[in-house]
Order: structure tokens, then sequence, then C-alpha cells
């Protein structure tokens, strides 16, 4: 399976390529790229090391059964005709088509019979979505989910490298201009754009969530939130239900979900970093239709990285590869 990545410097990059170099699949490594400024870098994979290339027509022409993009959503849109041209299958990590009705957006323990002969172009959907839904799936499955109410408080590991590196900075008194701080204190606003009534990172997870779950009314109430916390996103989701459940059902179900750890004590966001697990502690409920939950996972790899590695497989075991 020969595989190319597109933004391969940049944190959730250097943390597929570790991934796919664990990997037990037949990976042959056929290009890495970036910027400019990251041209020359080199990545280790598999005993060797890879230079990074730049982004550009010469360096992404070599076929790919599958090629990665953890990049901006300026990469794939100004990419994506070339790259559907040149090789089989496109994993998105951006969100530039995640909307789009002709592109699945995938998370294999969900959704994974989106995907057909035809797709082409995959994406991958956000990270407070992808915890959200994999915790959700289970119980729409069973009971069916009515009305989702939710608020995250996302790792400043979210924006990027420059988000980690912004924390520290200011831990140490040195404080960004012209930027909200990330320092002692919490900020109910998650994107781009002016304060209306709904963020970036709000309107995402409500349209993602619906698409993924194929409910396009479903009511979901999100309010986005970054914590100073290098890594690892949590969420608090409140949830009804359309048909009655017991909670010991739920708790059977979720321990017997791959890819869900149910935790006795309250999840931390160290708990869940560099796991690919959903972690899910203080479940409780206060009437046989509604239900309560916290809900942590690593967002660099459980809602970015590993869920692309995870549609790789999926499209290994549907035979669509090599």
């Amino acid at each position: 399976m020969v595989v190319g990545i597109i933004g391969a410097t940049g944190l959730v990059g250097q943390t597929l390529v570790s991934i796919l170099s664990d990997s037990l699949l037949p990976i042959e490594l056929r290009f890495l790229t970036a910027s400019q400024r990251s041209v020359g870098k080199k990545i280790p994979f598999r005993n060797t090391l890879y230079t990074i290339d730049d982004t550009t027509e010469d360096s992404l022409s070599s076929f790919c059964d599958v090629v990665f993009i953890t990049a901006s959503s300026d990469v794939s849109h100004h990419w994506q005709s070339f790259l559907l041209k040149k090789h089989r299958w496109v994993i998105d990590l951006s969100s530039a088509f995640r909307l789009d009705h002709s592109v699945p957006l995938l998370v294999p323990d969900v959704n994974a019979n989106a995907i057909t002969r035809e797709s082409g172009w995959i994406s991958n959907p956000n990270c407070s979505t992808i915890q959200l839904v994999k915790a959700l799936f289970p119980i729409h499955r069973r009971w069916g989910v009515q009305k989702v109410i939710v608020s995250t408080y996302q790792s400043v590991s979210g924006m990027g490298q420059n988000g980690i590196d912004r924390l520290s900075q200011e831990e140490k008194g040195h404080t960004a201009q012209n930027a909200i701080p990330l320092h002692h204190t919490v900020c109910p606003w998650i994107g781009n754009g002016s304060y209306e009534r709904m963020s970036e990172e709000e309107s995402k997870m409500i349209q993602e969530t619906r698409k993924i779950l194929e409910n396009p009314i479903l009511p979901i109430y999100p309010t986005a939130v970054r914590v100073p916390v290098p890594i690892s996103h949590c969420e608090s989701v409140y949830l009804e239900t359309d048909r009655e459940f017991r909670l010991d059902s739920v708790q059977a179900l979720w321990r017997h979900t791959p890819g869900i750890v149910l935790s006795e004590s309250p999840g931390l966001p160290s708990q869940a970093a560099g796991t690919n697990d959903v972690l899910i502690s203080r479940i409780r409920s206060l009437s046989p239709n509604t239900l309560q939950c916290w809900v942590v996972a690593d967002n660099i790899r459980v809602g970015s990285a590993w869920n692309a590695y995870q549609i790789l497989e999926c499209l290994a075991e549907k035979g669509l590869t090599g």
C-alpha cells in the first residue's frame, strides 16, 4: 500500500507518520510534503529518514493508493482536482469538504458504510465531533438520541503546535499581542469571525454530527470553550433518548464498544493523552430518558490522526487499496 502525506511536519502530520510507522499494514511511504519553511527537514519512518519536500505538482505526482492531507482547508481546495486525477484515495483532515454531500464524512466505528468504490475523497471530522459521536452512536443505535446538549473544554493543541507554544510562553510571562490569552483563563469562543450567536467550532459540531448520524434535524446545542490544557479535549454531555433505558444497560453497552473505556473516577485530560481511547466517566441519569456523562479523548490522536488511520484500515479491509 503506497501512501503520501501533505502537511507532514505539523502536530497531526507527525503523529500520523508515527501511527503509520507502528502499523502492521504493508505501507510504503511515497512522499512527505509541507510548506516551504519545512523543506529539507527529516522525519523518521520505520528506521529510515525521509526528507520533506515542498508541496508542488512534481512532488505530488507519483501514484499513491492513499494521500493524507493534514494541512489547512486552503491546501485541500487548491489540490483537490489534481490529487483526484493522480491518486486513488484522499483522506482529508481539514474542514474543506466535510459538509459536501458527495464526500463521506467518516468515523469508521460509526459509519464505515458511507464509503463506496466511487468515493475517492474522504473527509475526517472535527476533533470534538469525533469523540462526541463515538460516545453517542451506541446509544443512538439502541435507544435513539433525540436531543444533545454538549459543553466542550478544548485543549490548546486544537490550535496546533502554535497553541502549545503560546501556552508555554504565556506560562513564562510572555503574552502574544492582539490575541486572547490562553493561560489563567478559559475562552468560550473557538474559531474565526466575529462573536456572533454561534462560533465556528459549535457550528461544525452541529452540522457534522447530524451528517455522521444521518439525522439532519437532530437538536444539538453546543458551547465550545478553550481551556489552558496542552492536550486532550473534554466534553460534558447531556442527552435525551427516544426510548427508556436502564443505566446499567448503557454502561454495559459502552463497556463492550471498541475504542471506549469506562472510568470509575472522573476522566482527566492527562489520562487520555497518548491513547486511542475515548474515556467516559461520571455517567448518571435523572430519568429513564436522560443521560449525562463526561467524555475525554486525545484530540490529536482520537480526534484526528488515529481516526484518519482507521479510515485507511477500513479501505484496506474493504479491499479498496493496493
